[in-house]
């Protein structure tokens, strides 16, 4: 079957909800005076998560251990569904909704501190950098807002929806990378939202593209793993992935992984531009999650209701565990645990080790979106449109 170049249509042969995919004080100061640009001081606090995954690099990785057990801190009630991830910073959580409201929140009780209505629903995870929040409407447009009051710094329109997130690398001024279904990946400047960059590619750019050193990596519906220069925006290398590439790609060191529409995950080396191991499943569907990689593995959710872990080196599988239903969402490992959320209305958490389960919280509500950890808390949307904070209950 073909896929149409990019329109910002949804392709008739998937759901609504999942398109080829959708898959501190304010977000902490630079130094500069400059609104929106992250310098060299700022780093990633375990108190934060400012990307979507964590870290510019997307692995999902957990720098403080994920609780063995959890109770409600709060909940809060949007308008419509969340399908989007969420993101911490500067004692604040930032969201989106299908109702078209981008919500900054106060990370201790959940009260709204301030909204944003954008143009349309607002599936993207938003991205915290310098004092800025940016995000992304499913009409097409980029916002970026103070952190601090939700204020319009400034908009840029691309040609087709945007369900991924925005990213840039950690110290400097590179711009702010976001991919589009208009089939581009733009490089924009922090500050102002002028176009740098634009790379642009034959189909739908669904995912949020990593960030790696100088390079930015990312697949879509061309199905093509792209490495292209943070700098410039140039080709470095275009590797076949077999299929369309639903979600993000995790990188770590010169590896990135990630999963296709076709059951396979991809691992490829980014400085050769060769693939390393592909491990297939058909079973499992289309890999709408983007993977987790921490201690050697890698886990990713599938659509054959289980989170499976690979090895990192061969691809080999370590272990599945079975769910209730479908994990759309990504995974977040560390320190030998890994949570996740399912269509099911479960987060679940299990061991990085073998797969066994340490414990489950019945939400009740289908989990579309990835958890976000910070300061050995949970957040989490769901599509009953609250957003939940979990926090330790060792």
């Amino acid at each position: 079957m073909n896929l149409p170049r990019a329109s910002g249509m949804v392709l008739p042969f998937l759901s609504a909800a999942l398109v080829c995919l959708f898959i501190l004080s304010g977000c902490g100061k630079d130094g500069s005076g400059k609104k929106g640009i992250m310098d060299n001081k700022e780093t990633r606090r375990s108190a934060d998560w400012r990307h979507f995954r964590g870290g510019p690099e997307l692995n999902g990785a957990s720098e403080t251990p994920i609780p063995g057990g959890v109770k409600l801190s709060w909940t809060f009630q949007a308008g419509d569904k969340i399908k989007s991830s969420p993101v911490v910073s500067g004692n604040k959580v930032y969201i989106g909704s299908d109702d078209g409201y981008i919500y900054a929140l106060g990370f201790d009780k959940g009260e709204k501190i301030w909204s944003y209505k954008a143009d349309g629903p607002v599936e993207a995870p938003p991205f915290c950098s310098g004092e800025a929040v940016y995000a992304s409407s499913a009409e097409g447009t980029v916002y970026a807002l103070n952190s601090e009051n939700g204020k319009l710094l400034w908009s840029r329109r691309t040609g087709g929806k945007i369900s991924g997130s925005a990213n840039a690398a950690l110290g400097g001024d590179s711009g702010i990378i976001i991919g589009s279904y208009d089939g581009r990946i733009y490089n924009l400047d922090a500050g102002t939202g002028r176009m740098r960059w634009t790379y642009r590619t034959e189909n739908f750019i669904n995912g949020t593209p990593s960030v790696s050193g100088d390079k930015v990596v990312f697949g879509g519906c061309d199905g093509l793993l792209h490495v292209i220069s943070l700098n410039t925006g140039d080709s470095i290398a275009a590797v076949r992935a077999g299929s369309y590439i639903a979600a993000s790609a995790a990188v770590h060191g010169s590896l990135a992984v990630f999963g296709t529409y076709d059951g396979e995950v991809v691992c490829i080396d980014t400085a050769s531009g060769k693939m390393v191991w592909k491990y297939s499943n058909p079973d499992a569907g289309a890999y709408l999650s983007s993977p987790a990689i921490y201690g050697g593995k890698v886990v990713i959710g599938s659509q054959d209701n289980g989170i499976i872990c690979l090895d990192l080196a061969t691809g080999r599988k370590k272990w599945e565990h079975a769910v209730g239903g479908s994990v759309p969402g990504s995974p977040v490992a560390g320190f030998d645990k890994v949570i996740a959320g399912s269509s099911d209305g479960w987060l679940y958490c299990v061991r990085l080790s073998d797969g066994r389960r340490i414990w489950s919280y019945e939400i009740g509500a289908p989990l579309t979106g990835s958890p976000a950890f910070a300061g050995g808390n949970i957040v989490i949307g769901a599509e009953d449109g609250k957003i939940y904070k979990f926090s330790g209950s060792e």
